[in-house]
């Protein structure tokens, strides 16, 4: 792999790529609305992408069990004097992710791409999680992450992220456009993390 880049005039290339959309886990001392989060940005790309004529699958951490569940595990307890904060990762359990993209590549798909959507600086330990389990799995693919992150601090994306192209701003040409929400439509799944790892049905 290259050296990492910071671009802030990003584009989306127009031919067709092998690409995996990548919604990390999220750490925080609180989270709410968790169980009716989606990533509104991530899914416009879709869009964008589909257009394309992209293949593409999604790995959506913070998607909710077939229960409507979101799980949390309790990472940390910070105290200060008489008062104690629980930190919390929100999502799917880092096995059942690692597990999703096994299952891709497993079917013999591998990524060319694979973007990140990012939440707040605080939220960088999320990022990281993903591209890594990303990484271990498809080594050889682009990872590309773009949102609130690394947009308003680049240089600490750079340096912890792990992300071989950082995108400062919006990507302009998926701007107003709607969300793919078929990329949950295969719920029909057996998998008990059956919005994990799907296929686009047109």
């Amino acid at each position: 792999m290259s050296e990492p880049q910071i671009l802030h005039a990003y584009h989306l290339e127009q031919a067709p790529r092998r690409v995996l959309l990548f919604a990390p886990p999220l750490y925080d001392v609180r989270f709410p609305w968790s169980e009716w989060h989606q990533p509104a940005s991530l899914l416009q790309l879709a869009t964008a992408l589909r257009w394309r004529g992209c293949d593409l699958r999604l790995v959506d951490a913070l998607s909710p069990t077939t229960e409507g569940v979101l799980p949390k595990r309790l990472v940390r307890k910070f105290t200060r004097g008489e008062y104690s904060v629980n930190y919390w990762r929100w999502g799917q359990p880092t096995k059942a992710l690692q597990k999703a993209l096994d299952d891709l590549k497993q079917e013999g798909w591998y990524p060319e791409d694979i973007y990140l959507l990012s939440g707040l600086p605080c939220h960088w330990q999320g990022s990281y999680e993903a591209i890594s389990l990303a990484r271990q799995v498809f080594p050889a693919a682009r990872a590309l992450l773009y949102g609130d992150y690394p947009t308003l601090v680049p240089v600490h994306a750079l340096e912890t992220s792990g992300a071989d192209v950082l995108i400062v701003g919006p990507i302009q040409e998926t701007v107003s456009l709607p969300l793919d929400l078929s990329l949950y439509a295969a719920q029909v799944s057996t998998s008990k993390c059956s919005m994990l790892g799907q296929k686009i049905r047109i």
